[in-house]
C-alpha cells in the first residue's frame, strides 16, 4: 500500500535508495518491481471488482427500470391513508402519523409481482424546513442538547414501518431501498395492494415524498467503503511478517519516527478534534427539559458546581421542591413517583442531602477548566468543548506511555510492536467509545484518565540514570497528578500501580535514607493531590470518604442497594466474557439483552472485555510459556502483570457492585488488564523477532496482525450498534446512515 510503503521508507530514518543508472525500462516496469506498488494495484483491482459485483448485488438483482411504478402522494397515483394526514407544503408532501394504527395502502397493477420498494424522502432543502417545524412538535429530549445540530432528532430521522412480516427503517437523508421476501410479495399479490404500516407513535412527522414499487437500484460506487477496504488492506500489508516495521527499532529520539507519528496520527487527531468542537459549538446551550409528572433532566452539573465554588457554598443553585423535601425517604423511587404525580419538581441524577441539591461528580474539571473559561470569556463551555480536548490529550499521553514503557523494559522492541500495542491500548481502555459519546457522564472518565495518564507519563522518565533532583521533581509532579484523579473519578487512583515497578527499580539496593526520602516525597505529593477531593467531601457531606454517590436520585435507593453474590458473579462474567450477538443488519452485531439472577442496574453492553480485546487475554495466557516469563525477570516488569490482573479484577467487582453494568464503566478497570498484558505481549513479540525467519515467527506475526485487525473492526462496529447506550442514531444519525449504506449489499 502507498501509505504502508511511506511508513517503511520513513521510519528507518536514514536509508536512501540509489538512482537507477542507464535503466531504459519504462516507469510502469520500474514501479511494478516494488512489492508495495504491486500489492496496491492488486488490492485496487480486487476492491473495485467486489464493488461492482458483491456490493452492487442489489443493482443486478433488482427489476429493470421499465417495471417501476412510483406513487408521489399527489394526483399522480391513487392511495388510501388510515390515521394519516398527508398535506402539501411548498409543493412537497408531508406525512403526519396521527395514531399508532396508521397505514398507507397503494394499489398494485393486476398480475404485477412486487419484489422491491424504494421510499424517497423530501428533497434536502425541504427536509431542513420540515426539521425545524418537527422539532417544535416533538417532546422527546435530546440528550446532546449541550450542542447544536442541523439534523432532525433521531425519532424523526429514522422511521420504522412494516410491510407484512417485514420491518423496514426509513431514513430522512437518502432513499431507502428494500427487497421483499417471498412471503411478503405473495401477500401483496393476494391483497392487490402494498400496505405500509407505521410503527411510530402519534404526532410523528415522516420525511416521505414517494414510494416506488419494483424499484431498480442503480449501480453505485461507495467511496467510503472503498477507502475502508483500502485501509484494511494497507494495515495487513504494513503488519505482514516480512514488513520492515518489524525490523525497525523503536526510537523516540529519531527525528524521522517523530515526524512520521505526528504526520500520520498526531496532527490529524488534533485537527479532527478542532473540527468536531467547531461544529458542535464552544459555548453551552440550554439543556433542561421537563414534562409534568416526570423528572427534570439537566446536564449542567459541572457548571452548577463551578457557580457554587465561586459563590462559596457547596450546595448547588437548584430549587428544592417542598413536596419532595417532605418525603420520609426521598431516595425511594416509589415515594418519588407519588411526589411527581402531585406535581413536584425533582432533578434526575443529582445528589440530595440535608435539604440541598449536590453533584456527586468530582469538582476538579469545574475548578481547573470551567471557572477559568468563565472568567476569561464570561460564558460557560459546552461539554464537547471540554471533553474532546481532554480525550485528544489522553490519546497522545497513552501513546507516550506505551513508547516510554516499551523503550524502558524492551530496548530492542520494534515499531510494529509499538503500533499494535498502541491500538490495543486504545481499544482495551475503551477510550474511542468515549470519544464518540461525549455527554455529561463521559466528563469524569475523560478528566480522570487524562490527568492520571499525565502522571504516569511523567513517572516513566524517572530513572536510576537520571539526576536525583530530576527524579524528585518527576515523582512529585507524577504522584500529584495521579492523586488529583480522585477529584475526577476515584477509581483512577489505582493507576498508581503502573509506577510501582519504576519506584522499586529506583530504590532497589539503595541506602535506607534514600528509600525513606523517596517514599516521603511521594506520600507528600499524593496527599497534596488527595486533599481537594477529601476536603470537598467533608464540605458537602461531613466525611472525607463520602463522595455522595449514595445520595443520587436515580433508578434505585443507592443507600440500601445490595447486590447478591450470584448477581455480582454474573455481572463480572458479563463484563469480561459476554459473547458478541450477531445481527442480520449492519453493523451485524447488536447489544444483547442483559439479565441477572436479581436486579442490578444495567445498560446496553456490546460484549465482554476479553471478547473485543482478545489480544489482551492471549498475552496474559502467554505467561504460561517459559520463553515469555524469562523475558520479564529484570527491573520488576513482571509486577505489571501481577498487579494489573489483581487490580483489574478488584475494580471490575467494585464497579459491578456499586454501579451495575454499563459500557462506559469498562474504562474503570480495563486499563489495568491492558497494561498487565503489555509486558507479556512485548515479550511474545521479542521472541517472534528472535525467530522471525522461521515458521514460528511468521505464525506469531500473522496471528497478532489478524487479531489486531479483528479488534479494530469490532471496535468500529460497536460504535455503530443502533441499540447501544447513546448510539450514533441519536448523536449523528446522518453518519450512522452513511455507514449503514456502505455496509448494505442488497438493500
Amino acid at each position: 500500500m502507498a501509505w504502508a510503503s511511506f511508513l517503511d521508507s520513513n521510519l528507518a530514518g536514514n536509508e536512501h535508495s540509489e538512482p537507477h543508472k542507464g535503466n531504459k525500462t519504462s516507469v510502469w516496469e520500474r514501479c511494478m518491481r516494488s512489492a508495495g506498488i504491486r500489492f496496491f494495484v492488486l488490492a485496487l483491482l480486487i476492491i473495485f471488482s467486489l464493488e461492482l459485483t458483491l456490493f452492487n448485488l442489489g443493482s443486478w438483482l433488482s427489476p429493470s427500470s421499465a417495471q417501476q411504478q412510483t406513487c408521489t402522494f399527489t394526483s399522480s397515483c391513487s392511495f388510501s391513508a388510515h390515521n394519516l394526514q398527508i398535506s402539501s407544503r411548498s409543493g412537497q408532501p408531508r406525512v403526519l402519523v396521527k395514531n399508532v394504527d396508521s397505514s398507507l395502502s397503494i394499489p398494485v397493477r393486476a398480475n404485477t409481482r412486487i419484489r422491491t420498494l424504494e421510499f424517497a424522502p423530501v428533497s434536502e432543502t425541504k427536509t431542513s424546513e420540515a426539521t425545524s417545524s418537527t422539532q417544535n412538535d416533538t417532546s422527546a429530549p435530546n440528550t446532546s442538547a449541550d450542542t447544536t445540530t442541523p439534523q432532525a432528532p433521531a425519532s424523526n430521522f429514522f422511521t420504522r414501518v412494516t410491510i407484512g412480516s417485514q420491518q423496514i427503517t426509513l431514513r430522512a437523508d437518502r432513499p431507502t431501498f428494500a427487497f421483499l421476501n417471498k412471503e411478503t410479495s405473495d401477500a401483496i399479490a393476494r391483497e392487490g395492494a402494498v400496505t405500509v404500516r407505521f410503527v411510530e407513535g402519534s404526532s410523528t412527522r415522516v420525511n416521505l415524498a414517494s414510494v416506488t414499487l419494483n424499484a431498480h437500484k442503480p449501480l453505485r460506487i461507495n467511496l467510503l467503503r472503498v477507502c475502508v477496504l483500502l485501509l484494511i488492506a494497507g494495515f495487513l500489508w504494513a503488519m505482514r511478517p516480512r514488513s520492515r516495521v518489524h525490523s525497525i527499532k523503536l526510537n523516540s529520539q529519531s527525528r524521522a519516527q517523530r515526524l512520521t507519528f505526528w504526520a500520520c496520527f498526531g496532527v490529524p487527531l488534533i485537527v479532527l478534534g478542532i473540527i468536531v468542537v467547531a461544529i458542535a459549538g464552544v459555548f453551552v446551550g440550554t439543556d433542561q427539559w421537563w414534562d409534568r409528572g416526570n423528572y427534570i433532566y439537566s446536564y449542567h452539573h459541572y457548571i452548577l458546581v463551578a457557580q457554587s465554588l465561586l459563590e462559596g457554598h457547596a450546595w448547588l443553585n437548584i430549587p428544592v421542591d417542598p413536596i419532595f423535601d417532605a418525603l420520609s425517604n426521598p431516595y425511594n423511587p416509589q415515594l418519588r413517583n407519588t411526589a411527581l404525580a402531585q406535581g413536584a419538581s425533582i432533578y434526575w441524577d443529582y445528589a440530595f442531602y440535608n435539604h440541598h441539591w449536590y453533584s456527586y461528580f468530582g469538582m476538579l474539571p469545574s475548578a481547573l477548566i470551567y471557572i477559568p473559561f468563565h472568567l476569561l470569556t464570561g460564558r460557560w463551555p459546552s461539554i464537547m468543548a471540554v471533553v474532546i480536548p481532554l480525550l485528544m490529550l489522553t490519546v497522545l499521553l497513552l501513546c507516550g506511555i506505551v513508547v516510554r514503557l516499551l523503550e524502558r523494559y524492551f530496548p530492542h522492541t520494534t515499531v510494529g510492536t509499538a503500533i499494535i500495542a498502541m491500538t490495543t491500548v486504545f481499544i482495551g481502555t475503551n477510550i474511542i467509545s468515549l470519544i464518540v459519546v461525549t455527554n455529561l457522564y463521559i466528563m469524569a472518565f475523560a478528566s480522570g484518565l487524562c490527568i492520571s495518564s499525565l502522571g504516569v507519563f511523567i513517572w516513566m522518565k524517572v530513572s536510576p540514570d537520571a539526576s536525583a533532583r530530576s527524579n524528585m521533581w518527576r515523582m512529585i509532579l507524577g504522584s500529584l497528578c495521579i492523586a488529583l484523579s480522585t477529584s475526577c473519578r476515584p477509581t483512577f487512583i489505582f493507576i498508581a500501580i503502573l509506577v510501582a515497578p519504576v519506584f522499586l527499580e529506583l530504590v532497589w539496593k539503595k541506602p535506607l535514607r534514600t528509600v525513606l526520602d523517596a517514599t516521603a516525597v511521594n506520600i507528600a505529593a499524593a496527599f497534596a493531590g488527595l486533599a481537594p477531593a477529601l476536603w470537598y467531601n467533608w464540605w458537602r457531606f461531613g466525611s472525607i470518604t463520602d463522595f455522595g454517590a449514595a445520595y443520587q436520585i436515580t433508578v434505585a435507593d443507592m443507600r440500601h442497594l445490595h447486590v447478591p453474590a450470584l448477581s455480582l458473579l454474573q455481572g463480572v462474567s458479563i463484563y469480561l466474557f459476554r459473547p458478541l450477538e450477531a445481527s442480520a443488519n449492519p453493523p451485524f452485531i447488536e447489544a444483547p439483552f442483559v439479565s441477572t439472577a436479581t436486579w442490578i442496574h444495567h445498560e446496553s453492553i456490546i460484549g465482554g472485555f476479553f471478547i473485543f480485546a482478545p489480544l489482551v487475554l492471549l498475552s496474559l495466557f502467554s505467561l504460561m510459556f517459559r520463553e515469555v516469563r524469562s523475558r520479564l525477570h529484570k527491573n520488576f516488569v513482571w509486577l505489571y502483570c501481577v498487579l494489573g490482573v489483581v487490580i483489574g479484577l478488584f475494580l471490575c467487582v467494585f464497579v459491578t457492585r456499586s454501579g451495575g453494568i454499563a459500557w462506559r464503566y469498562f474504562v474503570d478497570f480495563s486499563w489495568a488488564f491492558v497494561f498487565a498484558s503489555l509486558p507479556a505481549f512485548s515479550a511474545v513479540m521479542d521472541y517472534a523477532a528472535s525467530v522471525r525467519n522461521t515458521w514460528r515467527g511468521k505464525l506469531v506475526y500473522s496471528t497478532v496482525s489478524i487479531i489486531a485487525l479483528y479488534q479494530i473492526l469490532i471496535l468500529l462496529a460497536s460504535i455503530m450498534v443502533p441499540n447501544r447506550f447513546a448510539s450514533f442514531t441519536q448523536y449523528a444519525p446522518a453518519v450512522y446512515s452513511s455507514v449503514v449504506d456502505a455496509l448494505t449489499i442488497l438493500g
